[in-house]
């Protein structure tokens, strides 16, 4: 059995001894169905270890690689996600997720890659449209000025000659239009934050956490977003994304929000990047989350927010920990665990 084998396997086993736990609360009546079996936490599709060696249980780590290559360690947060939803998710948000951070750095540098360009020269002259790379030379609250280069043999001829004729033969100016990348799918970027948040919450809280309803409008925008491109999910209180430039943190941070008075809705904030994700927090038990909010306000630990004050609490919890112990905590009775 190779390393990466043996490992697998290991998560697969904390995987299971975290499904069992959960539905023996939740629906002990499925417990044999499942005995030796996980569920994807995407598709929810069950599978057992075999699977691990037929390759149809792989290794999904939680943030792709380019993102974690920016955190104080490159360590990968892992969790088991069937091939279909692994590779899937990959190949759509998060390869899109690294497509938007490129085009956001280029914007900050003020240099493009080649990109499709519309160059007006009037009302009376047709837009012409070319593939140029382009380079901000200067910048006003009136205008953007731009020194831009193109490959003729990457372009259509007749469009070439146009060009040529109208700005070198006729010495016209024109305005450069820097189209929209046509690869480029925002929506399906954004959809990749939000399945990186759910899986480091299945991470930290396990099936109890993502088995809940209030969870499956995430899982099914998900899904969406590996056909669709342009998925969109309804924002709530506690279900958006949002991009603040003013607070940056290189390690992917989970925090339980709520107000010290209850008057504003519970909910998990993924905070990565100078993106900040928000979930619903589907807790069970308010007698054992008020009895935290108590002890984090005795600490001081109370933050200003949009709504008013709220306490954050920290999560550094790891269901899927390969320990041979089931990972147990607090946050199990907060989210419905039998005493």
């Amino acid at each position: 059995m190779s390393e990466k084998t043996e490992l697998l396997k290991k998560l697969f086993a904390a995987h299971n001894a975290d499904l069992l736990d959960t539905l023996a609360d939740l629906d002990p009546s499925v417990l044999p169905q499942v005995q030796d079996k996980i569920l994807c936490p995407i598709c929810l599709v069950d599978y057992s270890e075999d699977a691990i060696d037929t390759e149809d249980l792989t290794d999904g780590h939680v943030w792709p690689y380019f993102i974690r290559a920016r955190s104080n360690t490159h360590q990968p947060h892992r969790v088991l996600l069937c091939a279909r939803c692994n590779h899937t998710s990959g190949h759509r948000g998060d390869k899109q997720m690294q497509f938007l951070e490129e085009i956001k750095q280029e914007e900050d540098r003020g240099y493009y890659r080649e990109r499709r360009v519309q160059l007006v020269f009037g009302p009376d002259v047709k837009p012409i449209e070319l593939n140029a790379t382009l380079a901000v030379t200067e910048k006003s609250d009136k205008e953007i000025k731009t020194n831009f280069r193109f490959n003729p043999k990457r372009n259509n001829p007749a469009e070439v000659e146009r060009f040529r004729d109208l700005a070198y033969k006729q010495g016209r100016c024109f305005s450069v239009l820097i189209q929209p990348h046509r690869l480029m799918r925002p929506r399906v970027a954004r959809i990749g934050w939000i399945t990186g948040a759910y899986l480091a919450c299945f991470r930290a809280f396990g099936y109890r956490y993502i088995l809940h309803s209030w969870l499956n409008p995430v899982r099914k925008v998900i899904l969406d977003s590996f056909t669709n491109d342009e998925p969109t999910f309804h924002e709530s209180d506690t279900l958006q994304i949002r991009v603040c430039d003013e607070h940056d943190s290189n390690e992917p941070k989970i925090g339980v929000i709520i107000t010290p008075d209850g008057s504003f809705p519970v909910y998990v904030q993924i905070d990565y990047w100078n993106y900040h994700i928000r979930l619903p927090m589907p807790f069970r038990r308010s007698d054992v989350l008020e009895a935290m909010v108590v002890i984090e306000v005795e600490k001081g630990f109370v933050l200003p927010t949009g709504e008013g004050e709220a306490v954050g609490i920290g999560v550094e919890c790891n269901k899927n920990s390969l320990a041979p112990d089931l990972h147990m905590c607090v946050w199990d009775y907060v989210l419905g665990k039998a005493d």
